[in-house]
C-alpha cells in the first residue's frame, strides 16, 4: 500500500510543485496518469483478476494426476478365550503406509468444459479492469472540467469585485463633487459588498471541485494546487451519427467485452453439467505395506484397476443444473442485447450534447462581446451624466451572466466529449 502511494505521489509531485511560494499547476494528463496508477477501484479489479486466475488453475487440479499418501497406526488390547472357561487378554499393535494415485481419463467434458468456463470468467474479469479503468479515467476527466470550470467562475467573480470596486471610487468621486446623489454611493457599496460575498462562494466551490479532483485520482492529499486551462480538442466522429459510431463502440467497449466472455463462461458451464449424465472413467494404482511397527513393515504390495463411476439417479440434480445454467445463458444474452441498445441511445445522447454544447458557445461568445460593449457605452453614459447608476449595474450584471454562460459551454463541451471517448471506448 505504502508503495503504491510513493509511487502515486512520485507523479504527483512534478505537477504539484510550488514556484516562489505560488500553487503548482496539475494538468489533465498528470491527473489520469495519477489514478491509473493508485485508484482503489483499479487495484480492486486486479485483485478480482488475480482471483479469476486462480480460479483458472483450480479448475484445472483435475486433470492431473491425484496422488495421497496415507499411514495408519493401531493399538488393540481385548479379551481372548482359551481352553476351558479360562480367559486372558491379549494385546498388539499394527502399522500400515500406503502410496495411491489416480488419473482421470474422461469425464465426457465435464471438468474441461469446467476449466474453459474458469478461462472465460478470467477473460471477463480482465476486460472488466480494463472497463474500470475507463471508468476511472472519464470520472478524472469530468472532475478536471469541473474543477476549471470553477476556476474560470473565481476568475469572472474577481473581475466582476474589481469592476465594482472601480465603480465604487468613481461614484465616491461624483458624489464627493455633488454631480451624484449619496443613493448612488450607497447603491455602488452595496454592490460592491454584493460581489465580495460571490467572490468568497466561488472559491469555496473551486476548492470543494478540487478536493473532489484529488478524490477522483484516488489519492490522500492535500488539493493545494491549480488546474490547467485545458479542454479536449474535436473528437473525430463527433459530427456523425450514432450509426456510424455504433460498430466501434460495441467493439472497443471493454464492458461488452466483459459481457460476451460472460456469456461464453455459462455456455461452457452448460456442457459441464449436461456431462453430469455420462459416467467418469479413471485409472488407479497404488503400493501398501503392512506390519506390526512402521520400522518393520511387510511388502510393499502394489495394485492397480480401472474405475467406472455413473451416478444413475441423483434425484433430478443434473437436470435441474442445467436448466440453470441454460436459464443464466438467456439472461446475460438479454443484457448483451439491452446493452447495445444502451450504447447506441449514449451515442445519440453524447453527440447531441456536443453539438448543442458547440451552438451555446458560438451563442455565449456573441452574447459576450455585446454585453462588454454593453458596458462600455453604460460607463461612457453614466460618466458623463447621460446615464443612471441602475443602468450600469444591469450592464455589469448582463457581462457577468454572459461570461458565465461562456464558462458553462466551455465546460459542457468538454464533458461532452469526454463522455463521448468513454461511450465509444476510446479510453
Amino acid at each position: 500500500m505504502m508503495v503504491r502511494l510513493a509511487a502515486a505521489l512520485a507523479l504527483l509531485v512534478p505537477a504539484l510543485s510550488l514556484a516562489q511560494g505560488d500553487a503548482g499547476v496539475l494538468t489533465l494528463d498528470e491527473a489520469v496518469r495519477t489514478a491509473l496508477e493508485s485508484h482503489p477501484s483499479i487495484r480492486r479489479a486486479r485483485a478480482d483478476v488475480a482471483g479469476a486466475e486462480a480460479g483458472v488453475g483450480a479448475a484445472r487440479a483435475p486433470l492431473f494426476p491425484q496422488v495421497q499418501g496415507q499411514a495408519s497406526w493401531q493399538f488393540q488390547d481385548r479379551p481372548s478365550v482359551q481352553l476351558g472357561t479360562s480367559f486372558v487378554r491379549s494385546s498388539g499393535q499394527s502399522a500400515a503406509a500406503g502410496l495411491s494415485v489416480n488419473q482421470l481419463v474422461t469425464d465426457f467434458g465435464r471438468t474441461t468444459n469446467g476449466l474453459r468456463a474458469a478461462a472465460a470468467t478470467e477473460d471477463a474479469q480482465r476486460e472488466g479492469e480494463l472497463d474500470v479503468r475507463d471508468s476511472v479515467v472519464a470520472n478524472v476527466r469530468q472532475a478536471f472540467f469541473t474543477a476549471r470550470a470553477r476556476k474560470a467562475l473565481l476568475a469572472v467573480a474577481e473581475q466582476n469585485l474589481a469592476n465594482q470596486q472601480r465603480h465604487l471610487e468613481q461614484v465616491a468621486a461624483f458624489v464627493e463633487l455633488g454631480e451624484r446623489p449619496p443613493y448612488d454611493l450607497a447603491q455602488a457599496q452595496t454592490n460592491a459588498g454584493a460581489a465580495r460575498s460571490q467572490l468568497a462562494a466561488a472559491r469555496g466551490e473551486y476548492r470543494v471541485a478540487r478536493a473532489s479532483l484529488v478524490q477522483a485520482m484516488g489519492i490522500p492529499i492535500a488539493a493545494d494546487f491549480e488546474v490547467a486551462d485545458q479542454g479536449l480538442p474535436p473528437i473525430e466522429g463527433e459530427g456523425g451519427s450514432a450509426e456510424d459510431l455504433l460498430p466501434e463502440a460495441l467493439g472497443a467497449r471493454h464492458d461488452v467485452a466483459a459481457l460476451e466472455q460472460r456469456i461464453r463462461s455459462s455456455e461452457y458451464f452448460v456442457r459441464s453439467n449436461r456431462a453430469g449424465w455420462f459416467p467418469t472413467l479413471g485409472i488407479t494404482g497404488g503400493i501398501d505395506a503392512l506390519g506390526p511397527a512402521f520400522d518393520d513393515l511387510d511388502g510393499p504390495a502394489w495394485k492397480a484397476g480401472v474405475t467406472l463411476t455413473w451416478q444413475l439417479f441423483q434425484g433430478g440434480a443434473t437436470l435441474a443444473a442445467v436448466r440453470q445454467a441454460e436459464a443464466s445463458v438467456d439472461g446475460l444474452r438479454a443484457e448483451r442485447d439491452a446493452l447495445a441498445q444502451q450504447v447506441r441511445f449514449e451515442l445519440e445522447q453524447s453527440l447531441a450534447a456536443i453539438q448543442s454544447a458547440l451552438a451555446a458557445r458560438e451563442a455565449a461568445d456573441e452574447t459576450l462581446a455585446s454585453a462588454r460593449e454593453q458596458l462600455r457605452l453604460a460607463e461612457g453614459r453614466y460618466e458623463t451624466g447621460l446615464g443612471s447608476l441602475l443602468e450600469l449595474a444591469d450592464a455589469e450584471l448582463a457581462l457577468q451572466q454572459a461570461e458565465g454562460a461562456r464558462v458553462q459551454a466551455e465546460y459542457d463541451l468538454s464533458a461532452a466529449r469526454a463522455l463521448l471517448l468513454r461511450r465509444l471506448g476510446r479510453g
